[in-house]
């Protein structure tokens, strides 16, 4: 009974509740239809009637095969670090502490490695770049003090991406971590369903700075609302960001 609704609620979906409703019909009926509603709508207009799910032994076959699938293609869309950004209502959290002045570990012998605030930049800035046009975002990044881009989340038009390059570019590392009060300013937007954080150490400013206390309140506060948290760890392993992106269901990286 809920495969008819769900098709029907897609048709006006769009971001990470697409994927998401595509996800569950992909486990339950097997169908390489993944995103596309209309797809998903004249198939079951035709075998809704007749439809049975498939078993969990069907779907971990398939699921070995989509995956090989997924290894084989070269994906163009919009990426963070490697992390894959289906969402279109996404707000990207970066460290601008002090330590992110700091260098990474050079290729080669000899060398001295780019600073980390400068690698996080161009990241940002090349998905930036890659967004889908209709696609909302917004920059928060905290130090000791915690600063927006913009109030709310902004459409990422040619006028919108020109203006989050120049606020990206012109940013400097300083002050202490305050990953407290950037997280709370990012869960004030209603908008969001996705967050990417970025961060190069434990929280050492902010209203609260333990880890354990800052996982526990960012839990009660996407409790209803199933924010994806995906981060990002810099130089080191950070629990806290392990933590947020487990609890969370999104994804964690690290680079030296």
């Amino acid at each position: 009974e809920g495969i008819g609704p769900i098709v029907e609620k897609m048709l006006k979906e769009s971001g990470l509740m697409l994927v998401r409703f595509a996800d569950a019909l992909w486990r339950l009926c097997g169908k390489p239809f993944r995103t596309s509603a209309p797809a998903w709508k004249a198939w079951w207009d035709k075998e809704g009637a007749s439809f049975e799910p498939i078993s969990l032994a069907e779907v971990a076959r398939l699921e070995a095969e989509e995956e090989m699938r997924r290894l084989k293609q070269t994906t163009k869309s919009a990426q963070f670090f490697g992390i894959r950004i289906v969402s279109k209502r996404a707000i990207f959290i970066l460290d601008v502490s002090g330590s992110m002045s700091e260098t990474l570990r050079s290729e080669y012998t000899g060398k001295q490695g780019t600073p980390r605030i400068d690698v996080a930049k161009s990241e940002l800035l090349k998905c930036i770049d890659a967004l889908e046009p209709e696609s909302l975002f917004n920059i928060v990044v905290f130090s000791s003090d915690v600063d927006t881009w913009l109030d709310g989340v902004a459409q990422s038009s040619g006028g919108d991406r020109a203006q989050a390059k120049q606020f990206v570019a012109a940013l400097g590392a300083g002050g202490g971590t305050n990953l407290y009060d950037s997280l709370r300013t990012a869960f004030a937007d209603p908008d969001v369903d996705t967050i990417f954080v970025l961060s190069d150490g434990e929280p050492s400013v902010g209203e609260i700075t333990d880890p354990e206390l800052i996982r526990e309140r960012v839990a009660e506060w996407n409790q209803h609302r199933r924010i994806v948290i995906h981060t990002i760890g810099v130089g080191g392993t950070f629990q806290i960001l392990e933590w947020l992106a487990t609890d969370s269901g999104g994804s964690h990286r690290k680079f030296q």
